[in-house]
């Protein structure tokens, strides 16, 4: 495999900042408190981020990263779900976990957990994508909950973290099979009986990609675009990283409004159970091999 070394790495440090933010999830934390700090682990460690850390509460699955102006503190009883990755030439890694401090509901996440471990265990070459939905809906049911039918898994590419293959969370008929050399992140997302298994997206949104540098009228706008295009040609950014520069928040947001409005910007916003269930989610990302997988964010 081309570059398999700068994979593993990526791969490695990934799974090492989920150990850490593991020591940083405490009851009365921030988030943008532990965001912060499991970034700057990350490039601690001559890294880049992939993507802006998620850190998603109770009935968020994903995509939600602190504000710099309005924050949370964690509360003992949260499900908190916690998404990174680190980069490196263009490759990334992608992984994640669940916590709850007070163990309310533990069960739920050890759904997930079990849904990841029994997927990566059938996991070869040549296996086909339903049947590896099909292990981890039945795991996830197994215990009593709902499996989050449309969102799952995708294959890891150089420059794309979200490649073409999907992994569903469910048997949805695909007969793809993968391949020797794969890169895939196993992600199960599971709901309580209070769910609907589905997400919607929410107006909550704090990460954007670069899409187009098309021109722009506004100067305030035009001089964003290019600190972004400089910065963040590539990997997804959080608004709360450019606050140090462009301090005025009113007219941050309103430039990165006619950003998106003028297709500069592609946004990320929130997804969020459809009847507000609890969500739970475990994620890792593996190499297809010949008869088995090699996990490379070991956590």
């Amino acid at each position: 495999m081309e570059d398999r070394e700068i994979i593993e790495s990526v791969g490695k440090i990934s799974g090492d900042a989920l150990k850490y933010a593991k020591t940083v999830v405490k009851e009365g934390a921030s988030l943008k408190e532990i965001a912060d700090s499991i970034e700057r682990y990350i490039r601690s460690k001559g890294f880049d981020i992939a993507f802006p850390v998620n850190i998603s509460i109770n009935e968020q699955a994903a995509h939600y990263t602190p504000r710099y102006d309005l924050d949370y503190e964690i509360k003992a009883s949260d499900v908190i779900k916690i998404d990174l990755g680190a980069a490196k030439e263009s490759y990334f890694g992608d992984c994640a976990l669940t916590i709850n401090l007070d163990s309310s509901n533990s069960k739920l996440i050890e759904a997930t957990e079990e849904a990841l471990s029994n997927a990566i265990a059938i996991i070869k070459d040549n296996v086909a994508v339903k049947d590896i939905g099909k292990e981890i809906e039945r795991t996830i049911k197994s215990k009593g909950f709902i499996p989050i039918y449309n969102l799952g898994g995708h294959s890891v590419e150089r420059s794309a973290l979200h490649g073409d293959i999907f992994i569903p969370n469910y048997d949805n008929g695909e007969t793809y099979k993968l391949k020797e050399g794969d890169v895939i992140a196993i992600e199960p997302f599971a709901t309580d009986h209070r769910g609907a298994g589905y997400v919607n997206e929410d107006s909550y949104t704090e990460i954007y990609s670069l899409y187009d540098l098309k021109p722009v009228r506004d100067s305030y706008a035009r001089a964003l675009l290019k600190d972004i295009a400089d910065s963040y040609p590539d990997h997804p950014f959080a608004v709360r990283w450019l606050y140090d520069k462009h301090n005025d928040i009113s007219r941050l947001y309103l430039a990165i409004r006619s950003l998106v409005i003028n297709g500069n910007l592609e946004p990320h916003p929130g997804l969020i159970e459809r009847k507000r269930g609890l969500v739970a989610q475990s994620e890792a990302t593996v190499i297809v091999e010949k008869d088995s997988c090699k996990v490379i964010t070991e956590r």
